[in-house]
């Protein structure tokens, strides 16, 4: 495996004796079919509701892995945390977006090391979310899964067509200061970590007023009851505009680049 990427990384021919990259492809397939297939099977209502999950897979293209070894030399392939990636992404506040992370570790802490990274306060040129890096105990090769709420994930596939019109780099580094591609970027990325970021909270502030007024209403606490539901619709009327106004922007934009990138266009 060191062989092949070393040979992936300089651009050089595949040495005897190695197999090919579609051979190794062949079976991180597998092994991102295992893992979306667990993931799929959870019951997933006691947390979202009767909202439904996204869940995809997909392993990286040689051109992308080739990209990444080149931007990481000292990293051997089989360190390469993402070659194989499931995506997890539903309608969901941050504090539930906690607890699925939780779970999705819990079911694969027979099998691998989860070692968790929170992009959400920490972002990464904009991009937000919680990745769960698997670290298998019987073989050397990771897996990412990728957890997302549903604005994080529109805004990450937004930046991603941006990218693939202002250039890959932008993922990876800011444009120069004064020029156009600095302006959309920076822009953008005030989107996620700004506007969406407080979306969030709003969402996140609703789901734990849920929380209170049903158990007020549970333990038959009316006088506070009343106060607490007051406060509740005051919270909706805060967030749900915020929300619904975001999905669209972010709808729009993502409409509008897809246009600009048509070719011909």
């Amino acid at each position: 495996m060191r062989r092949l990427g070393d040979a992936l990384r300089d651009g050089t021919p595949i040495p005897d004796g190695c197999p090919t990259y579609d051979e190794v492809v062949l079976w991180y397939v597998d092994l991102t079919v295992m893992i979306q297939d667990r993931i799929s099977r959870i019951d997933w209502s006691p947390l979202l509701g009767p909202e439904t999950p996204e869940i995809t897979s997909r392993v990286k293209t040689i051109g992308t892995l080739q990209d990444k070894l080149r931007r990481t030399p000292e990293a051997p392939l089989q360190t390469i945390r993402d070659i194989a990636g499931v995506r997890f992404e539903a309608m969901m506040s941050t504090s539930v977006q906690d607890a699925v992370v939780q779970a999705i570790c819990g079911l694969f802490e027979d099998d691998a090391t989860a070692v968790v990274k929170d992009m959400r306060r920490d972002d990464h040129f904009g991009y937000r979310a919680v990745h769960i890096e698997l670290r298998f105990h019987t073989i050397a090769w990771r897996a990412e899964i990728q957890v997302r709420t549903a604005l994080q994930g529109q805004w990450a596939n937004m930046y991603e067509i941006t990218a693939d019109i202002l250039g890959r780099e932008i993922r990876y580094a800011s444009p120069e200061e004064g020029t156009v591609a600095y302006g959309v970027v920076t822009a953008m990325r005030g989107i996620s970590t700004e506007t969406i970021a407080v979306a969030e909270e709003r969402f996140d502030a609703v789901i734990m007023q849920e929380i209170l007024v049903e158990d007020l209403a549970r333990l038959g606490n009316s006088a506070r009851l009343q106060m607490e539901q007051h406060k509740l619709e005051q919270l909706r009327g805060e967030a749900e505009p915020l929300t619904l106004s975001l999905t669209s922007q972010l709808e729009r934009i993502t409409s509008l680049l897809q246009d600009i990138r048509k070719p011909g266009s």
